[in-house]
């Protein structure tokens, strides 16, 4: 599966206004291309507040984490088990 190379940047093009925008890198090296993605409609008062937002719209742009595939060793169990969790139960 091919992960797509996502760069959030605030800038601050006006004193005190603070946006965000969400770029896709394409390419390598001398070929390298940047689109934007989406970009923030109203200005910020702060860069925190900027950067919360833009985080937030970046969260949704990535894809669902896939969960572990069972490592065979029964089917309660998969990778994420821990040796605490291999305790017996009564």
């Amino acid at each position: 599966m091919m992960t797509r190379n996502l760069n959030l940047v605030v800038e601050e093009r006006v004193p005190g206004q603070f946006r965000w925008l969400i770029y896709e890198i394409k390419g390598r090296w001398i070929s390298r291309v940047k689109q934007l993605l989406a970009q923030s409609l109203v200005p910020f008062e702060s860069y925190q507040r900027a950067q919360d937002e833009g985080n937030l719209v970046l969260a949704r742009m990535l894809p669902e984490p896939v969960p572990p595939a069972p490592s065979g060793f029964g089917a309660q169990w998969d990778l994420r088990t821990v040796q605490g969790d291999l305790r017996q139960h009564a």
